[in-house]
């Protein structure tokens, strides 16, 4: 999908990092950010994934994973909509969920 339309994906990660995670939704995540990487990303471009691991006061870890691509900018007034479940940015999108 991202090599139909060139778009190089540009690993920055740090080193080997292990997660604990819900092993289905997190692929759904990442297979959902590269499909709008590939939809909605300039033709020729790249996606850069990158990440930050900060040691908490209690002595556990977080882990911020950034994903960023060139394709237009996701509307301001549609940030805090799309992290509700099932919302979509662009409703035209032909995808549906059964």
């Amino acid at each position: 999908m991202l090599k139909r339309n060139n778009i190089s994906v540009l690993n920055k990660v740090n080193g080997s990092v292990n997660i604990e995670a819900d092993k289905d939704l997190f692929v759904r995540v990442l297979s959902n950010i590269f499909s709008n990487t590939a939809k909605y990303g300039k033709l020729n471009g790249e996606l850069i994934i990158s990440s930050e691991i900060k040691q908490r006061a209690d002595q556990q870890k977080t882990i911020t994973i950034k994903f960023f691509n060139d394709g237009d900018p996701i509307p301001q007034e549609k940030h805090e909509a799309i992290f509700k479940k099932y919302t979509q940015a662009n409703s035209t999108s032909p995808t549906s969920y059964h």
